[in-house]
C-alpha cells in the first residue's frame, strides 16, 4: 500500500501508517518517563548530600518541626499565623 501525499507536502518516506506512528509512540513514552528519569538522579544526590551532613540536617528538621508546632498552636487557638 502506498500513501499518497498531497501536492506540496513533504513525505517522510514512510510507506505504512504504522511506521508513521512508531516515532510518535517513542516521543510520548519519552515525555511520560523523561520527567521521572530526570528527577530520580537529583533526588538521590539530594539524599546523599543530606546524609553527609547529619548535624545540619537534624538541626534544620528540628527547626522545621518547631515552626510547624507553632503554626499548629496558632491555628488551634483561632489566630491567624504571623
Amino acid at each position: 500500500m502506498t500513501i499518497q501525499t498531497p501536492p506540496g507536502a513533504v513525505s517522510a518516506g514512510y510507506a505504512d501508517p504504522a511506521d508513521q506512528a512508531a516515532p510518535l509512540d517513542a516521543l510520548l513514552a519519552d515525555a511520560a518517563l523523561g520527567t521521572v528519569r530526570r528527577v530520580i538522579p537529583d533526588a538521590a544526590k539530594f539524599a546523599v548530600a543530606l546524609a553527609l551532613k547529619p548535624h545540619t540536617t537534624s538541626r534544620r528538621l528540628s527547626s522545621l518541626a518547631a515552626e510547624l508546632v507553632r503554626i499548629g498552636g496558632h491555628l488551634r487557638a483561632g489566630a491567624r499565623p504571623e
